[in-house]
């Protein structure tokens, strides 16, 4: 089931500069978990939210390349099957259409973006009879032979639709022999397709030759690849990593088709080249960004950015780039002595500390120069307990935007704020769930104020997992929540249909 929430008019929510609630929806079905990982605008400002769903009665549209969950697979894993949704709501919360996408086992989708002509691009992870077109890069199913226990057997895979969401005009599985699984991704302004997934260091059939790294080096990898703008032809393919764990769940292409990731990595021997800021790790584990060249041959850059415990960039969606380049990166940390800069919102680590970031920790934001040379601005931001960030985005001005969630009672809020006291289940020091509230976050651009902060949530669990700016600068959030006493408003589905899980999306605009 999914919830949508867009901020628009009405609950008077004023910061320096002003936000205000317009809608709050449910969208979903009755039968399961309904979850929503990724949202995108187009230039009308309409909303694709896209995700996965185990209920047969999730809402579709008449008209829609499909309408009938698929529950039938036997490789699914224990957490059973689930398909991939997509939705398109008008800037009013809406539906125009709604579609299915998967086959009998485990499909969900991490990532969606729109084109120009409105064509949606879909990406995530399936299993075995996922549909795919021929012609493409790899239409058969070629991923682990050693199911994951949750999931079942799993590759990556990547959906062209069209704009009414009726067909599918190209779909690949994109893979290894082991498990992998797409992230992000983003097109450039020719169409094509730049993607990146984590894999467990199997040999990969789409790598290229004259590649930045031609094999895995170690432990478990990212592989970053361009894709023809028709899906049948892997424009370039790399591994990314060094000998130890390497995680890079997130993905922007320049004005000048360099693609950018951020993530985490535990390998000492991660590359920092290009004038790095900081070469080596200095933790457990530690965030980097790195920027390859448009042919994916070398990396331009590539910077570590951590402290002495655990540092990362978000697990998904936690990279933006502003307009001249720079990259502006959410994580977590647990880390003390994680890096800020003077006159940071907060310098201070407030998260305590129980030896991991899973246990106990604070967000952090910040943004690296366009070379990879300076940290030009980096702030802590939490409370007393687990503090985490999914979803970045920043508007022409430089202004920052992000999603996230928290444990913490003593979470920073603005005066403003439309919920200032945190609501959620009662485990605020407890593991990766159980219980928190969502969080929306405003900075200036030089991370040195707050302009907006707020909790949002019911009595149960709350979690923003991305975000998009309209163009005119409204903020679009989606996430998930256990919580059957979600502020509706204006609302398209204004009560759950009955699963555990709901989505939550939101979308801000400023007020004169």
């Amino acid at each position: 089931m999914a919830l949508v929430w867009t901020l628009t008019g009405g609950l008077e929510a004023r910061a320096a500069q002003g936000y205000a609630l317009g809608f709050s929806t449910y969208l979903g079905g009755s039968g399961g978990e309904d979850t929503a990982r990724a949202v995108a605008v187009d230039a009308e400002g309409n909303i694709f939210v896209a995700g996965g769903t185990r209920s047969a009665d999730f809402p579709t549209t008449a008209g829609a390349y499909s309408r009938t969950y698929d529950a039938s697979g036997r490789s699914a894993g224990a957490r059973g099957p689930m398909d991939v949704f997509v939705t398109k709501l008008d800037p009013q919360g809406r539906i125009l259409w709604s579609t299915l996408l998967g086959g009998p086992n485990y499909d969900r989708a991490y990532t969606v973006r729109v084109d120009r002509q409105g064509f949606v691009y879909v990406g995530g992870r399936a299993g075995e009879g996922f549909p795919t077109t021929p012609g493409t890069v790899q239409p058969q199913f070629a991923g682990d032979q050693r199911p994951n226990g949750a999931y079942g057997k799993q590759d990556g895979f990547i959906t062209k639709l069209s704009p009414d969401g009726s067909r599918v005009v190209w779909s690949t599985y994109f893979g290894t022999p082991g498990p992998a699984i797409i992230r992000d991704m983003d097109i450039d302004a020719q169409g094509a397709i730049y993607l990146v997934m984590i894999e467990l260091s199997h040999p990969s059939a789409h790598v290229t030759r004259g590649a930045l790294r031609e094999r895995p080096p170690g432990g478990m990898d990212s592989l970053v690849a361009k894709v023809s703008p028709d899906g049948s032809r892997v424009v370039w393919c790399t591994y990314l990593g060094g000998s130890g764990r390497d995680l890079a769940p997130s993905l922007r292409v320049d004005s000048s088709g360099q693609p950018v990731v951020a993530g985490s990595t535990f390998s000492p021997d991660f590359p920092g080249i290009g004038g790095a800021f900081q070469r080596q790790l200095r933790g457990k584990q530690d965030a980097f960004v790195a920027k390859l060249a448009a042919d994916g041959s070398r990396l331009v850059y590539a910077t570590l950015l951590g402290g002495s415990n655990e540092d990362g960039a978000a697990g998904k969606h936690g990279l933006a780039l502003d307009a001249s380049g720079r990259a502006c990166v959410v994580g977590f940390t647990s880390s003390p002595d994680f890096p800020t800069t003077p006159g940071a919102f907060q310098r201070r680590y407030a998260g305590g500390m129980t030896g991991t970031w899973r246990e106990t920790g604070d967000r952090f934001a910040a943004i690296v120069s366009a070379d990879g040379s300076r940290l030009e601005a980096a702030t802590l931001l939490g409370g007393n307990a687990r503090d985490g960030g999914e979803g970045i985005e920043v508007d022409a001005a430089g202004r920052v935007y992000l999603g996230g969630m928290t444990f913490s009672g003593d979470f920073p809020v603005t005066g403003s704020a439309i919920q200032s006291r945190y609501g959620g289940a009662s485990r605020p020091h407890g593991p990766l769930w159980g219980g928190g509230d969502a969080t929306v976050v405003v900075f200036s651009p030089d991370l040195r104020r707050l302009l907006f902060s707020t909790y949002m949530g019911g009595s149960g669990e709350d979690l923003f997992r991305a975000c998009a700016l309209t163009a005119k600068g409204e903020m679009v959030l989606v996430g998930s929540t256990t919580s059957k006493d979600w502020p509706t408003k204006n609302a398209t589905q204004s009560s759950p249909a009955g699963g555990p899980d709901e989505v939550i999306v939101a979308k801000f605009h400023p007020l004169d």
